[in-house]
């Protein structure tokens, strides 16, 4: 690969070479992306090979789950699975996935907590989901609502931190 005689820098996601802060290596951060990550392959998996299985178990009526339904389910399935890219890209011990931790705990903040307000708003209106399915999913949601939001606001070191590594020229 040709050196750039540039200043500036472009985003990569090579693995740039850094000395780890023995005082906060990001270990349980590393384990939370790998079991969120592990958790959405599975669960995305499910919607998209068995979206009828997963709509019965969680619609309020009794009847056939609808094809729409079952299609939107399996998009969604897709975008959870493409979640996990951005979770398993921070895992690791590099500048670059130390430096994406934040941003990809933001992200996924902010989408689950936009879920809430809709969540809530379809039980309250008669949705063909179950009201109790839905209230599982709001109640399954305040745990990493509250565990990113403590880590953001209260533990920042547990992203883990780095200094680069100079060689002298």
């Amino acid at each position: 690969m040709a050196r750039s005689t540039s200043k500036y820098v472009s985003p990569s996601l090579a693995s740039i070479p850094v000395q780890i802060d023995p005082s906060a290596p990001g270990t349980t951060i590393r384990w939370a992306l790998i079991i969120e990550a592990g958790t959405s392959l599975l669960t995305s998996t499910f919607m998209l090979l068995k979206p009828f299985t997963l709509l019965q178990f969680i619609s309020a009526s009794s009847s056939p789950p609808d094809p729409l339904a079952a299609s939107m389910l399996q998009w969604l399935g897709g975008l959870t699975l493409a979640l996990a890219t951005p979770l398993l890209l921070a895992v690791t011990n590099t500048k670059s996935g130390i430096e994406s931790r934040p941003i990809v705990y933001s992200t996924m903040l902010s989408m689950e907590v936009a879920l809430l307000p809709l969540l809530a708003w379809q039980a309250m209106t008669g949705s063909t989901l179950s009201p109790k399915a839905l209230a599982n999913v709001a109640g399954g949601l305040m745990g990493p609502i509250l565990w990113r939001l403590w880590v953001l606001g209260y533990r920042p070191e547990l992203m883990g931190r780095y200094s680069e590594n100079k060689k002298d020229a």
